[in-house]
């Protein structure tokens, strides 16, 4: 979808008018900052198609085929808005052991990692499955987009999910430690050096920019996950990387015996 055809969101604005409350997506762009600027124009009422203000939110996420754009029409309603986690039941065993089963609570992403369109989040439902021969409780959930998770993509997933700052903690720079930051200690450094220079980027995508301008697309990356929800300045990233980098050095070597 070409997200810079005025046609295409006049078409898109008139869908979501007509479904109040139910996210579509909107487009597909070539870069991150793309698609923050597009959200932005969204939000801002800059595409005419979106006015008046308020009336619509819109999020961007990464995607293997490109950052994409969602929208959705509220009329200036207050509705339930998207988690930052899903934290769902799972069946789960060690691939050495075919006697070995349990359940495992992991924590993913509210969006579907196919479309980017928000998951089941808020119709998380009990269910009985079968998981090596043996009956188990766990957690299933219908996606709007169609697309169904595979407990075994979830598991995958929820390794490679950054952990989540919850919007009271710490978010100061005396919670940001270069020594303790690990693989992003240099990150850190530079977002502790935008705040002392109080010359923090006023937007989400040039804050990121700053990162990749200076080679630390990783520490960018998950920054640009952690942010989907809830936005966050220098200050708070710092901390973020820090809590991440100690996390990730301290963890003990992954057991490729185990899936699920």
């Amino acid at each position: 979808m070409n997200t810079t055809d005025t046609t295409t969101h006049m078409q898109v604005a008139r869908r979501a008018r007509q479904r109040p409350g139910t996210w579509l997506l909107a487009g597909t762009e070539r870069t991150a900052e793309a698609a923050d600027e597009l959200a932005e124009a969204v939000l801002t009422g800059a595409i005419t198609a979106y006015l008046p203000v308020g009336a619509f939110e819109a999020y961007t996420i990464g995607l293997g085929s490109g950052p994409v754009l969602w929208v959705r029409y509220t009329g200036g309603k207050k509705l339930p808005q998207i988690p930052a986690r899903m934290a769902v039941r799972i069946p789960a065993g060690e691939e050495k052991r075919p006697d070995s089963v349990g359940v495992l609570t992991v924590s993913v992403l509210p969006y579907c990692p196919v479309c980017g369109g928000p998951r089941g989040w808020d119709n998380v439902q009990p269910a009985r499955v079968l998981f090596r021969q043996v009956a188990v409780w766990v957690d299933r959930w219908p996606n709007r987009c169609g697309h169904e998770d595979e407990y075994a993509d979830l598991l995958r997933e929820a390794r490679c999910t950054p952990p989540y700052v919850p919007e009271d903690a710490e978010p100061g720079p005396q919670g940001a430690d270069p020594q303790r930051a690990g693989a992003y200690r240099g990150a850190v450094e530079l977002l502790l050096d935008l705040v002392r220079q109080r010359r923090t980027p006023p937007t989400r995508a040039g804050f990121l920019a700053v990162l990749r301008r200076h080679g630390h697309d990783e520490a960018a990356r998950l920054l640009e996950i952690q942010t989907q929800v809830k936005p966050m300045g220098a200050a708070r990233a710092a901390h973020f990387l820090t809590v991440k980098g100690a996390e990730c050095a301290s963890l003990p070597a992954p057991r490729p015996e185990v899936s699920a």
